[in-house]
């Protein structure tokens, strides 16, 4: 497992841009950002396990053999059901909620300072992040879809991604404009439901990040709750961006030096 060895791995952002229909017209200020963003190098440093082997706690699942209650209850003992948002309370969703969600978002376009990038954590714990989304379909309601976000459908990334998931229906991607604020729920929610005719307006929809459907993934199909998180350091201005995966509640001052 990544998260269990001292090191460090690079991910380097390649692939050609293919222009793709999005909700918004790209600017040119977005092209020269994208082309920027690609030539940075990613690299995740982790941090030493202490000499602890880090044991699952809780039991595993298989997407295709776990009840819906099941998952809620392992979510919610592994600190993972509170990554999720739903438009009908307008943050967590309850987990007596009986109104099944029609569309789960999955966003792997973050703009927020100090984010994790989608495709860093897709090319790192790539099979995590695919399991998470063979589970969501337990939480769907029926003929429910989960919607991937991403800047381009054509990168080499995410058409890897698709292959994997070939042959399940329910699973669409999107391209969207690197524009801010495109990770904040409520606006990624109307963006999506005004640019689908697919999406019934009056259908509850979840959203979830790409980072914490990966710790879903970890959590269901490992039994690992969340006790890790990659952080970006660094900037726009910081070149190589460095992400850094550390356990959950490691001082701040534990990253200066």
């Amino acid at each position: 497992m990544t998260g269990y060895r001292q090191g460090s791995r690079r991910c380097r952002e390649g692939g050609e841009t293919e222009e793709s229909k999005s909700w918004d017209k790209q600017s040119s200020r977005d092209e020269r950002e994208s082309s920027a963003d690609k030539s940075i190098s990613q690299q995740i440093v982790l941090e030493p396990d202490r000499n602890q082997k880090e044991e699952p706690a809780y039991p595993s699942y298989k997407p295709e053999r776990v009840t819906r209650n099941e998952i809620c209850s392992a979510l919610a003992r592994g600190g993972i059901w509170q990554l999720f948002w739903s438009s009908s309370t307008v943050g967590i969703p309850s987990l007596e909620e009986t109104e099944l969600p029609g569309s789960i978002v999955v966003n792997a376009v973050l703009t927020e300072p100090f984010r994790t990038r989608g495709r860093v954590i897709i090319d790192n714990f790539r099979e995590r992040f695919v399991m998470g989304v063979k589970f969501l379909l337990r939480l769907l309601a029926d003929y429910g879809k989960v919607e991937i976000i991403l800047t381009d459908v054509k990168d080499p990334l995410a058409r890897r991604m698709y292959k994997e998931l070939a042959g399940f229906a329910w699973i669409r991607l999107h391209p969207v404009s690197l524009k801010y604020p495109v990770e904040n729920p409520l606006v990624l929610r109307c963006a999506l439901k005004r640019g689908d005719s697919h999406i019934n307006k009056k259908d509850t929809v979840w959203v979830i990040d790409v980072q914490g459907l990966a710790a879903l993934g970890a959590c269901l199909g490992e039994g690992y709750p969340l006790y890790r998180r990659v952080v970006a350091a660094g900037g726009p201005a910081h070149h190589p961006t460095t992400h850094i995966s550390a356990l959950v509640g490691t001082p701040l001052s534990h990253f200066i030096k």
